[in-house]
């Protein structure tokens, strides 16, 4: 029997693994309609979570508890063109994991780090 409480055998989780036990999502929201402009910073704290570690132990029910972090976004939005019911175009700008968070949701396979997003959008 492995006693090891950062890594445990068969018996060890006895919630679903690579599913976080805690996950936390806020944020704050700018809108000021009288200059059509929206912004939002978001963040998402992902708890820790069990996860099959296959480097560290031969054992295929072997576990590590992996995670505990936080990505942050920004979002901007610009109307720029009202076409009254036909509907209306934005800029939309957008930098996700501003922090170039280091993290993943299983070992070994790592999410982006820092990328930017930039498009139109029409909203009818």
């Amino acid at each position: 029997e492995n006693n090891d409480p950062d890594r445990v055998g068969p018996q060890a989780p006895k919630i679903l693994p690579t599913v976080p036990e805690f996950l936390a999502s806020y944020g704050l929201t700018f809108d000021h309609p009288g200059i059509n402009l929206m912004a939002n910073l978001n963040a998402t704290y992902i708890g820790d979570s069990w996860v099959n570690d296959y480097t560290a132990t031969p054992d295929p029910n072997g576990y590590t508890l992996f995670g505990g972090y936080t990505v942050v976004d920004f979002a901007l939005e610009k109307r720029l063109w009202d076409f009254g019911d036909k509907g209306n175009l934005g800029l939309r700008a957008e930098v996700n994991n501003i922090f170039d968070s280091d993290y993943a949701f299983n070992l070994d396979y790592p999410l982006p780090g820092r990328n930017f997003y930039v498009g139109l959008r029409y909203t009818y």
